[in-house]
């Protein structure tokens, strides 16, 4: 589950290991998947409120059982703290909020464990918040690479976001609109494609001849004529709607050639 609301936040159920045979748990990425931590053991339905700034999560009674507590995390599940919702456990089928994932309101719905009779629950957390956010309680955060030094870019645009601290346990409130600014990123290789009659390298990012194809990429087009010019390419070709500018791009960029005089 992920949310536009609460950028590089992402829960999953799943199993660490080999197969889906192991012990089934909730995981959480922070840094929009690049990186996962076990949050909580067995199997929730979850849901984001707040903008990201609290996670809930109720048991799922098919593989825990019936529950009348439901479970949130003010500090992108770091800590977990209780609250029973009802007097008896219920067999609860789901866990809503408004679609945004911007309030502090949450929908348990089940029924009773003996018969089938509807139970909807309404839960307002607003109060789990010590104080309402100030500009001290957030900060800038981009998707970065495994190496931590390079700031990633998408299609030659890199977006920085901006996120609640995760320690801070303040209130983000249901107008607030994160501020997105976006940068265009210098040109690097990750910016092309190989081109017509070149194939990746089988251990690094370089495009080369695929001895195989039946194209030869360096012929001259029949339609070049002397005294003008075409373009002889590198093995490469910029990705369509990719917007980066300069940096490397003339490295990739073909190379253009007068058309020869033909005998």
């Amino acid at each position: 589950m992920s949310s536009s609301s609460a950028p590089g936040i992402i829960l999953a159920t799943g199993t660490y290991g080999v197969s889906l045979k192991g012990h089934a748990g909730i995981y959480m990425s922070r840094d929009a998947g690049l990186t996962w931590h076990k949050v909580l053991k067995e199997i929730y339905f979850v849901n984001l409120g707040d903008h990201g700034g609290i996670i809930t999560a109720v048991k799922y009674f098919k593989s825990t059982g019936d529950t009348n507590e439901i479970l949130f995390s003010t500090d992108e599940g770091e800590t977990w703290k209780a609250y029973k919702f009802a007097d008896n456990p219920i067999r609860v089928y789901g866990l809503m909020t408004e679609p945004g994932e911007n309030t502090t309101v949450f929908t348990v719905f089940g029924s009773e464990p003996t018969k089938h009779s509807w139970i909807i629950v309404n839960l307002d957390l607003r109060n789990v918040f010590k104080y309402n956010c100030t500009k001290d309680d957030y900060k800038k955060w981009s998707p970065s690479s495994t190496s931590g030094l390079k700031m990633a870019c998408v299609m030659g645009k890199k977006e920085t976001y901006e996120r609640r601290v995760p320690h801070s346990n303040c209130y983000n409130g249901k107008d607030y609109d994160s501020p997105i600014t976006m940068e265009t990123c210098l040109c690097d290789i990750e910016d092309f494609e190989c081109d017509f009659g070149f194939l990746r390298h089988s251990s690094m990012p370089e495009c080369i001849r695929n001895k195989s194809s039946i194209i030869d990429p360096y012929d001259i087009p029949d339609t070049c004529k002397p005294g003008s010019f075409y373009n002889r390419t590198k093995g490469y070709r910029k990705i369509d709607a990719d917007a980066c500018v300069d940096g490397y791009e003339r490295n990739y960029l073909p190379d253009t050639l007068p058309c020869p005089y033909r005998f």
